[in-house]
């Protein structure tokens, strides 16, 4: 854990960039959000952190044929643990405006279930299945911890450290957890 705090400390000693207004309305209690936006805002988020960039780098590395076993069941594995951490950060960003727990699930199972990122992770899955196996196995006894990570990423978005947020997201999809 120490480690992790003097990277953040080193990250943030030069000052750190901070979203205007504009990025923050709807995140700061500017505005609510509606179950669509913060579906597209999710997504917006790791589009910004470059998330699906990477994911989508990683995964054409693995169909090319130039990523060995060991990296293709990490990559199958980091995806499926992005997909959770998708939900978690959509759920949470719902409720940090005031909306209603229900929704915020259904909100979280929609991001799981149909984002394009569960449908990216499906395809690694189905295209690896005969190096990666099934990850869900490994992934289950994890899915509380990446729902929070997805939640700490969101509240580290919402307050400026888009940075942090990005290595919250790097360390999860490795299975590495930390505390808010």
């Amino acid at each position: 854990m120490p480690d992790f705090i003097d990277r953040m400390k080193k990250l943030f000693s030069g000052g750190s960039a901070k979203r205007s207004e504009e990025d923050t309305a709807g995140i700061a209690g500017n505005k609510p959000l509606s179950m669509d936006e913060a579906y597209g805002k999710t997504l917006d988020d790791f589009r910004e952190l470059e998330i699906i960039k990477t994911l989508g780098w990683m995964h054409s590395e693995c169909l090319a044929g130039r990523a060995s076993d060991s990296e293709i069941r990490d990559f199958v594995l980091g995806i499926y643990r992005t997909r959770y951490m998708t939900a978690g950060y959509g759920k949470q960003l719902f409720l940090s405006q005031g909306g209603e727990l229900d929704e915020a699930i259904e909100l979280s199972d929609e991001l799981s279930d149909c984002s394009p990122i569960a449908q990216m992770s499906l395809d690694a899955i189905f295209q690896f299945s005969n190096i990666s196996g099934d990850p869900f196995d490994v992934i289950k006894p994890e899915a509380e911890e990446l729902l929070k990570a997805g939640g700490m990423m969101v509240n580290l978005m919402i307050t400026g450290k888009p940075e942090i947020a990005k290595i919250v997201w790097r360390d999860g999809a490795k299975g590495v957890f930390h505390s808010p």
